[in-house]
């Protein structure tokens, strides 16, 4: 029973979570420049490991 009501309450943590990912996504694509920094970023850190 327990682990059940963990795993809903995980759930929903993930839809919270899945709604503020789409938000941010919103808000970098209104802004290209800062997508384009965004994408700089990821691509010299994946260099670095």
């Amino acid at each position: 029973m327990t682990t059940c009501t963990k795993f809903n309450g995980f759930e929903v943590n993930l839809k919270n979570e899945n709604k503020r990912l789409e938000k941010t996504k919103e808000m970098l694509f209104k802004d290209e420049k800062t997508l384009k920094k965004l994408f700089w970023w990821f691509y010299f850190n994946r260099a670095k490991i």
